[in-house]
């Protein structure tokens, strides 16, 4: 091949491993030093078939929704719509700020667990305060779990994402007041933070390891930033970014990346417990019909 075809292919390879369609769609979907890695990678690549090493098949293509900030998954742009409705429902019962609202909607209290009001656990993941508070956490979404959707694929993604929505909530429920409502996606967000981040070295024998170095790195610095910012200024649960964290990064050791290196059996058996984790959020969610 000659140089021309080279970059081409090289290109295209890393972009459909990402399931990104052009260069322009990776600028807008990754943040710039995942961009930048992207780059290193697509170099990489066409060194190694000028050196005729031959790479992996690229991995398949997933759809998605573009927007002014990059092209968002439909797991992950389904989430998206869900938050903004129940905001929107948020406005029509008195306003996103209203306390009684948001505590009627299934915000979550330091008593949620001791009365058994389990719903909250999960209701308080699509609730948010104010315009701030879902924008930040929306643009989360868009950057963070659409590129968790696509490592993971929709169905492990959805198991984690919820599963460290309601881990949070567990947490700051467990740190709160009875007095004090929490509120917000942030957990979750957070739990793909540690997913990824525990994701990349779990399945560094699958994905590029200097891109899996340089995700890590970026996942790294954003955390802590998240952490001291928390720490730093009043009415942000920090353990609720904890708890979500934490039960990412664990989830993430059990649960790997979608890949055709891992066998069958494994992929069921990781399937199945993204499942079970789902059915198990919806469970809870549903003994808001019991409570009334």
């Amino acid at each position: 091949m000659n140089d021309n075809r080279v970059h081409a292919y090289a290109t295209d390879y890393v972009l459909q491993r990402y399931h990104l369609s052009d260069l322009e769609e990776a600028q807008r979907a990754l943040t710039p030093a995942q961009y930048e890695g992207l780059l290193r990678e697509i170099a990489e690549v066409e060194q190694q078939l000028t050196a005729r090493v031959q790479p992996q098949p690229a991995a398949r293509r997933s759809g998605g929704i573009s927007t002014p900030f990059g092209l968002v998954t439909p797991v992950t742009a389904l989430l998206l719509l869900a938050l903004w409705a129940v905001f929107g429902l948020e406005t029509l019962r008195g306003g996103s700020d209203n306390l009684n609202v948001l505590y009627t909607m299934g915000a979550v209290t330091g008593d949620t667990i001791s009365t058994g009001q389990y719903w909250r656990l999960v209701a308080s993941c699509f609730l948010h305060i104010g315009i701030a508070h879902i924008v930040s956490n929306s643009l989360g979404l868009i950057w963070l779990c659409t590129l968790a959707e696509r490592l993971f694929g929709w169905l492990r993604y959805l198991g984690l994402y919820l599963a460290s929505g309601v881990a949070g909530a567990i947490a700051a429920a467990m740190t709160s007041s009875p007095n004090e409502v929490t509120v917000g996606a942030s957990g979750a967000v957070m739990g793909m933070v540690g997913a990824l981040l525990v994701g990349s070295w779990r399945n560094r024998g699958v994905i590029d390891r200097a891109w899996g170095g340089r995700l890590s790195s970026s996942l790294l610095v954003m955390l802590a930033i998240n952490l001291a910012f928390g720490f730093s200024v009043s009415g942000i649960s920090n353990a609720g970014h904890i708890g979500g964290a934490l039960s990412g990064g664990v989830l993430a050791l059990l649960i790997p990346f979608r890949s055709s290196q891992y066998s069958r059996a494994y992929a069921r058996i990781a399937n199945a417990v993204s499942m079970v984790m789902i059915l198990a959020v919806l469970v809870l969610a549903s003994s808001y019909l019991w409570a009334h």
